[in-house]
C-alpha cells in the first residue's frame, strides 16, 4: 500500500494546495531561481510550502487519489486516511516530530501551534524535478606590477649654472606671452561694451542681432506711407446693416453667412446650443448604452446558466474562485453518477449542485450520499 506521506508528495508536484481532512493543509508557492556570490552558489526555482491549520474542510482531492493509488473505496479510504491523521496528532501532543518523506517535518511550538520547516533536499517544482543546488567559484583577479627597467641617462651633466638660467628664461617668455593673449581677448570686450549700449538699440530692444557686431554696417531709416484706401464701407443702409439682416431671419437659424462685400462672406453664430438639450441628449445616449449592456450581459448569463424552475431545490457541495476547480468537481460527481453542475455566480463564486429535485425526500437522500461522500452540504432555495 502506498503510504499518505508519499501521495501527498504527488499531489503538492502537480498542485498548489494538498487539504489533509481535520488536520491542516499544504499550500505551495513558486519561487525564482537565486544566485548567491558571496558563497557562490545558483539556487534553481523552487516551490515554497507552507502549512495552514486553518484549512480543515476536505475537498476530495486527497481522498479520491488516496482510493485510486490503493484500490480502495472512497469510505475504506477515508477511514484510512483518518486513523494515520489520528496517529500524527498523538504523537504531536506527545512532543515528537513528524517526519513526511521528501516534504518536511512537523511538530509543536511552545505556543502550542503546528509549526512545518520544508526539506531543503527536494525540489517540488515539477519544472526543476531533480535539479540541486550549483556551486561556482569566483575567479580571484590577481593585479600584476610590471616593473620597468629604469633606462639609464646617457647624457653628459650640465652645471646646476646653466640649468637656472635656461629655467629662467623660459618663465620669462611664458609670462609675456600669456600677458599678450589677455590683452587680445579683453580688447575686443572692451569695443563692444561701448559699441552695442551707444550705436544699436540692444539697451531698448534687449535683443542683439549679428549685424550689431559689425561696425561698419549702416543702419537704415525705416520710412512709412499712407495708403489711400479706395474703398468705404457703409453699414448704415439696410442692405448693409447685420442687426437689420439677423432681425429678417428664421428663429430656428444658428449660423448665418453675411456679405461683407462683393467677394468675400463672413459665417456669424446667431445662437449657442442650449445645454440642456445637450445634457439631455448625452444622458439617453448614455442610458441607451448602459441598457444595452444588461441585456447582453443577461443573455449571455442565461445561456451558460438555464433558469431553473421555481420551487426547486438545490445542495450546493462546494463554491469556488475559479472556473477550472468548479468544473473540475462537476466532472468528478458525473463520473460516480451524480446530476452534477454549476448552478450560478453569486459573489464571484462558481456554485456547485450534486443535484436538483422539488421532493424533500428525495432532497433527504441527496444529503445522505454528499456526507458520506465526505463533503458539507447545504440546500439552495430557487
Amino acid at each position: 500500500m502506498i503510504s499518505l506521506d508519499k501521495i501527498i508528495f504527488n499531489l503538492l508536484l502537480h498542485h498548489d494546495c494538498v487539504i489533509i481532512p481535520s488536520f491542516g493543509g499544504f499550500v505551495s508557492q513558486n519561487e525564482k531561481a537565486k544566485i548567491d556570490y558571496d558563497k557562490g552558489e545558483i539556487t534553481p526555482p523552487r516551490k515554497v510550502i507552507i502549512f495552514n491549520n486553518k484549512l480543515l474542510k476536505s475537498d476530495g482531492l486527497l481522498i479520491n487519489h488516496f482510493a485510486e493509488q490503493n484500490k480502495l473505496s472512497y469510505q475504506e479510504s477515508f477511514d484510512q486516511i483518518r486513523n494515520q491523521i489520528n496517529s500524527w496528532k498523538s504523537q504531536l501532543d506527545s512532543g515528537n516530530r513528524i517526519e513526511l518523506n521528501k516534504i518536511g517535518t512537523l511538530h509543536i511550538d511552545k505556543s502550542n501551534k503546528i509549526r512545518f520547516i520544508q526539506d531543503d533536499f527536494s525540489n517540488l517544482l515539477a519544472s526543476s524535478y531533480g535539479l540541486s543546488t550549483f556551486i561556482f567559484n569566483t575567479p580571484k583577479i590577481e593585479t600584476e606590477t610590471e616593473t620597468k627597467p629604469k633606462e639609464k641617462n646617457l647624457k653628459p651633466k650640465e652645471n646646476s649654472k646653466n640649468k637656472k638660467q635656461s629655467i629662467n628664461t623660459t618663465e620669462k617668455k611664458t609670462v609675456a606671452l600669456w600677458k599678450y593673449a589677455a590683452a587680445a581677448c579683453l580688447l575686443p570686450l572692451m569695443f563692444y561694451s561701448f559699441w552695442l549700449p551707444t550705436q544699436t538699440n540692444f539697451l531698448e530692444s534687449g535683443i542683439i542681432s549679428i549685424q550689431d557686431l559689425n561696425p561698419f554696417h549702416k543702419i537704415e531709416e525705416t520710412k512709412y506711407q499712407k495708403i489711400k484706401n479706395s474703398k468705404v464701407f457703409d453699414l448704415s443702409t439696410k442692405e448693409q446693416s447685420l442687426e437689420n439682416q439677423i432681425k429678417s431671419l428664421n428663429a430656428d437659424l444658428n449660423y448665418f453667412s453675411y456679405k461683407y462685400d462683393d467677394e468675400k462672406y463672413i459665417i456669424v453664430k446667431i445662437k449657442e446650443d442650449s445645454p440642456v438639450n445637450k445634457i439631455s441628449n448625452d444622458k439617453t445616449s448614455q442610458d441607451k448604452k448602459i441598457e444595452e449592456k444588461k441585456k447582453r450581459r443577461r443573455e449571455r448569463y442565461q445561456a451558460k446558466y438555464p433558469k431553473i424552475p421555481r420551487g426547486t431545490k438545490s445542495t450546493i457541495v462546494g463554491c469556488f474562485g475559479k472556473y477550472k476547480n468548479a468544473t473540475r468537481l462537476v466532472k468528478k460527481l458525473k463520473s460516480k453518477g451524480f446530476n452534477a453542475s454549476i448552478v450560478d455566480i453569486k459573489r464571484k463564486l462558481y456554485r456547485v449542485s450534486i443535484g436538483e429535485t422539488t421532493n424533500n425526500k428525495d432532497l433527504q437522500d441527496l444529503i445522505q450520499k454528499t456526507t458520506n461522500l465526505g463533503y458539507d452540504s447545504w440546500v439552495l432555495k430557487h
